[in-house]
């Protein structure tokens, strides 16, 4: 398994960030499950968030509620 829980590591660190941009696409084009599998297994492989993926989970928590809800 490559070391994606060390941000130093280049590869790693360049497909999560892609996959964080697979993640958010699927947000933007409403395929919101898609979205947030894809966090889940984000956060699965980088624990210590460390390329800020919770960002898009507190949105994807968000989607669907009016600001009246709160």
């Amino acid at each position: 398994m490559p070391p994606f829980g060390r941000y130093e590591e280049i590869l790693p660190r360049f497909f999560l960030f892609t996959f964080k941009g697979y993640a958010y696409l699927n947000m933007r084009l409403g395929r919101l499950d898609a979205g947030r599998e894809a966090i889940d297994k984000l956060l699965e492989l980088d624990p210590g968030d460390k390329i800020g993926v919770r960002v898009l989970l507190d949105v994807a928590n968000r989607a669907g509620r009016d600001d009246d809800d709160e």
